[in-house]
Protein backbone atom coordinates (compact mmCIF):
# COMPACT_ATOMS: atom_id res chain seq x y z
CA UNK A 1 0.00 0.00 0.00
CA UNK A 2 1.34 3.47 -0.98
CA UNK A 3 0.43 6.54 0.24
CA UNK A 4 1.91 10.21 0.14
CA UNK A 5 1.20 13.38 1.67
CA UNK A 6 2.55 17.16 1.50
CA UNK A 7 1.12 20.08 3.47
CA UNK A 8 0.58 23.80 3.25
CA UNK A 9 1.80 26.17 5.60
CA UNK A 10 -0.23 28.53 8.20
CA UNK A 11 -1.22 32.20 6.61
CA UNK A 12 -3.62 34.48 7.86
CA UNK A 13 -7.15 34.31 6.98
CA UNK A 14 -9.93 36.83 6.67
CA UNK A 15 -11.26 38.76 9.76
CA UNK A 16 -8.08 38.55 11.34
CA UNK A 17 -8.74 34.83 11.39
CA UNK A 18 -5.91 32.56 11.05
CA UNK A 19 -6.37 29.45 9.13
CA UNK A 20 -4.41 26.37 10.32
CA UNK A 21 -2.25 24.40 8.03
CA UNK A 22 -3.35 21.07 7.04
CA UNK A 23 -1.75 18.03 5.71
CA UNK A 24 -3.86 15.64 2.85
CA UNK A 25 -2.56 12.15 2.71
CA UNK A 26 -3.83 9.55 -0.23
CA UNK A 27 -3.65 5.67 0.21
CA UNK A 28 -3.73 3.50 -3.12
CA UNK A 29 -5.35 0.22 -3.32
CA UNK A 30 -2.89 -2.94 -2.23
CA UNK A 31 -3.30 -3.30 -5.69
CA UNK A 32 -1.65 -1.27 -8.09
CA UNK A 33 -1.64 -2.94 -11.11
CA UNK A 34 -5.15 -3.58 -12.66
CA UNK A 35 -7.25 -5.10 -15.72
CA UNK A 36 -9.28 -2.24 -17.19
CA UNK A 37 -12.62 -2.28 -15.50
CA UNK A 38 -11.87 -3.29 -12.12
CA UNK A 39 -12.98 -0.82 -9.41
CA UNK A 40 -9.92 1.11 -6.98
CA UNK A 41 -10.55 2.67 -4.21
CA UNK A 42 -8.31 5.54 -2.93
CA UNK A 43 -8.87 6.96 0.93
CA UNK A 44 -7.86 10.50 1.18
CA UNK A 45 -7.51 12.01 5.00
CA UNK A 46 -7.08 15.68 5.74
CA UNK A 47 -5.48 16.24 9.72
CA UNK A 48 -4.78 20.10 10.75
CA UNK A 49 -3.16 20.58 13.98
CA UNK A 50 -6.21 21.31 16.69
CA UNK A 51 -8.78 21.62 13.84
CA UNK A 52 -10.66 19.00 12.23
CA UNK A 53 -10.54 20.18 8.32
CA UNK A 54 -14.47 20.08 7.02
CA UNK A 55 -15.29 21.04 2.81
CA UNK A 56 -14.15 19.59 0.21
CA UNK A 57 -11.31 17.16 -1.73
CA UNK A 58 -10.93 16.77 -5.46
CA UNK A 59 -9.07 13.74 -6.86
CA UNK A 60 -6.76 14.56 -9.68
CA UNK A 61 -5.19 12.14 -12.94
CA UNK A 62 -2.28 14.37 -13.18
CA UNK A 63 -3.54 17.91 -13.74
CA UNK A 64 -7.11 16.57 -14.79
CA UNK A 65 -9.98 16.50 -12.50
CA UNK A 66 -11.57 13.19 -11.80
CA UNK A 67 -15.53 13.58 -10.97
CA UNK A 68 -16.64 16.28 -8.60
CA UNK A 69 -15.60 17.25 -5.26
CA UNK A 70 -16.47 14.76 -2.33
CA UNK A 71 -17.03 16.07 1.07
CA UNK A 72 -15.08 15.52 3.71
CA UNK A 73 -16.39 13.77 7.14
CA UNK A 74 -14.03 14.04 9.73
CA UNK A 75 -11.12 14.99 8.00
CA UNK A 76 -11.52 11.81 5.41
CA UNK A 77 -13.17 11.19 2.08
CA UNK A 78 -13.18 7.77 -0.04
CA UNK A 79 -14.10 6.96 -3.60
CA UNK A 80 -14.20 3.78 -5.59
CA UNK A 81 -13.75 4.15 -9.97
CA UNK A 82 -13.75 1.59 -12.72
CA UNK A 83 -13.65 4.52 -15.04
CA UNK A 84 -9.43 5.02 -15.33
CA UNK A 85 -8.03 3.99 -18.86
CA UNK A 86 -5.62 1.93 -19.96
CA UNK A 87 -1.86 3.07 -18.66
CA UNK A 88 -0.32 4.53 -15.81
CA UNK A 89 -2.13 7.15 -13.76
CA UNK A 90 -0.67 9.63 -10.90
CA UNK A 91 -3.53 10.28 -8.91
CA UNK A 92 -4.03 12.94 -6.59
CA UNK A 93 -6.15 14.54 -4.11
CA UNK A 94 -6.51 17.57 -3.72
CA UNK A 95 -7.95 19.41 -0.36
CA UNK A 96 -10.01 23.12 -0.93
CA UNK A 97 -9.86 24.61 2.38
CA UNK A 98 -12.50 25.75 4.88
CA UNK A 99 -12.86 29.06 6.91
CA UNK A 100 -10.40 27.54 9.44
CA UNK A 101 -8.10 25.29 7.58
CA UNK A 102 -5.82 26.27 4.20
CA UNK A 103 -5.80 24.02 1.16
CA UNK A 104 -3.56 21.18 0.82
CA UNK A 105 -2.57 18.30 -1.90
CA UNK A 106 -1.48 15.00 -1.57
CA UNK A 107 1.53 13.88 -3.34
CA UNK A 108 0.59 11.24 -6.40
CA UNK A 109 0.08 7.46 -6.35
CA UNK A 110 0.90 5.83 -10.08
CA UNK A 111 -2.09 2.97 -10.41
CA UNK A 112 -1.55 0.91 -13.69
CA UNK A 113 -4.62 -0.16 -15.46
CA UNK A 114 -3.75 -3.03 -18.56
CA UNK A 115 -6.29 -3.76 -20.99
CA UNK A 116 -7.79 -7.06 -21.51
CA UNK A 117 -7.11 -9.58 -24.66
CA UNK A 118 -9.51 -12.34 -25.65
CA UNK A 119 -8.45 -15.15 -28.49
CA UNK A 120 -10.97 -17.00 -29.95
CA UNK A 121 -9.24 -20.39 -31.81
CA UNK A 122 -10.62 -22.28 -34.46
CA UNK A 123 -8.98 -25.72 -35.65
CA UNK A 124 -9.70 -27.43 -38.85
CA UNK A 125 -10.37 -29.97 -39.83
CA UNK A 126 -12.67 -30.50 -37.33
CA UNK A 127 -12.33 -34.30 -36.81
CA UNK A 128 -11.94 -35.78 -33.27
CA UNK A 129 -9.07 -38.24 -34.85
CA UNK A 130 -6.58 -35.63 -36.03
CA UNK A 131 -4.10 -33.94 -33.27
CA UNK A 132 -4.07 -29.79 -33.48
CA UNK A 133 -0.95 -27.83 -32.37
CA UNK A 134 -0.85 -24.18 -31.88
CA UNK A 135 1.26 -21.72 -30.46
CA UNK A 136 0.21 -18.87 -28.52
CA UNK A 137 2.14 -15.46 -27.46
CA UNK A 138 0.68 -12.36 -26.15
CA UNK A 139 3.12 -9.61 -25.00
Amino acid sequence: MASFALGCGGGAGGAGIERMATTTKITAPQQTKVASGTSLSFNIAVTSPGATPGGMVQLFDGTAALGSGLALTNGAASISTSLLTDGTHQISAKYLGDSGTLPSQSGAVSVTVTGTTTVGITTSPASSNSNVTFGLTIN
